[in-house]
């Protein structure tokens, strides 16, 4: 990401900040905190959210199971259970009470005794959860009759999934490694249940290009942000990011990596294009190298330069968007607590 920030006021400005913070022991634990919510959020973001247990409308256990919503498009059921004689149903769900239509699933309808451990149904074509106020089992001669049914909440919307990108498995080695590699966004993986038996002296997480890991290739950051040899490690959830020497860069694969011996000890491919190369900046005038933000709170990072008296420019910027009221920030002085102090807007204005 390639960002702009204009100064308004006509004095020049000594720094270009966002949330930030110093290297105080307390601010150190802080972020540590900061990074252990962070890792709760990525694995509530990876599970599936629990709607709730399909309850019929008429004899008790006619009708049961397990209600999950698996992304903003698709529903789960677990041990799904048809047991209404004289009567088939199907899938169905609507926007309100008296709004009814149906779910297609395969089969497309199912008789009495009809059960499957696993039901996984897409939703009509421009349909997400977020428009459903319920879901359930209908008359498949008469859909407006409901056989059973669940309330889908707001909460359990709002808990939806995020958009991941499923990258695969890393290939179990001799090391014990283990684990579900996703991809969050251009900079960003995370590794659900990972293992690692902690015996290479000098393994990291790590990013290249080319067909399988090399020494050219980039650590990466985990656990509090920084770059960090792997401990032993068993059935964890762990949110990886790319250095800011390795973004902007190819990536072709992931893998665990000991530097000093130059072994890979896993690797997964990461499909060529996947995670997208930002442009060049436009901009030919001459550029001079302010600072570089490292693993700040909220992760910030990137490398800011001046490309004029009243223009500052920021390449490989990152930031998650969770700070309330975050703003680019430039003061006067030798501390970002001095005045006189301005909010800086970006190339939209914001």
């Amino acid at each position: 990401v390639h960002c702009t920030c204009t100064v308004r006021d006509s004095s020049a400005a000594t720094a270009c900040v966002v949330c930030t913070h110093n290297r105080s022991r307390a601010m150190r634990w802080f972020l540590a905190v900061l990074w252990a919510v962070s890792l709760q959020s990525i694995g509530l973001c990876l599970k599936p959210s629990r709607v709730g247990q399909l309850a019929p409308t008429g004899a008790p256990g006619s009708v049961s199971g397990l209600v999950f919503l698996l992304n903003h498009t698709a529903i789960y059921i677990r041990d799904f259970s048809f047991t209404l004689a004289g009567t088939d149903g199907v899938f169905c769900a609507g926007g309100s009470a008296t709004d009814t239509f149906t779910v297609s699933s395969s089969p497309s309808s199912f008789s009495s005794g009809h059960s499957s451990p696993d039901v996984e149904l897409a939703l009509p074509d421009g349909t997400t959860v977020a428009e459903l106020a319920w879901f359930g089992v209908c008359n498949s001669s008469q859909v407006t009759s409901v056989l059973a049914s669940v309330v889908i909440l707001p909460q359990v919307v709002s808990n939806v999934p995020c958009e991941t990108t499923f990258i695969g498995e890393l290939p179990a080695g001799s090391n014990g490694l283990a684990g579900r590699v996703y991809l969050l966004n251009r900079i960003t993986f995370a590794v659900v249940g990972f293992s690692y038996d902690g015996q290479a002296d000098d393994a990291f997480f790590w990013v290249g290009a080319g067909d399988t890991p090399s020494i050219s290739g980039y650590p990466c950051t985990y656990g509090d942000g920084i770059v960090t040899r792997l401990p032993a490690l068993e059935d964890q959830d762990v949110v990886v990011n790319i250095t800011p020497n390795g973004q902007g860069t190819e990536v072709t694969y992931f893998a665990i990596w000991c530097r000093s011996n130059n072994i890979n000890l896993g690797h997964i491919p990461v499909p060529q294009g996947l995670i997208p190369t930002p442009p060049p900046p436009t901009t030919t005038a001459p550029m001079v190298h302010l600072g570089t933000f490292v693993n700040g709170a909220h992760n910030v990072r990137g490398e800011v330069f001046a490309l004029a008296d009243r223009t500052l420019m920021l390449t490989g910027f990152y930031y998650d968007g969770t700070a309330p009221g975050a703003h680019f920030y430039a003061v006067r002085g030798s501390s970002v607590f001095s005045s006189p102090a301005w909010i800086i807007p970006d190339e939209t204005g914001s």
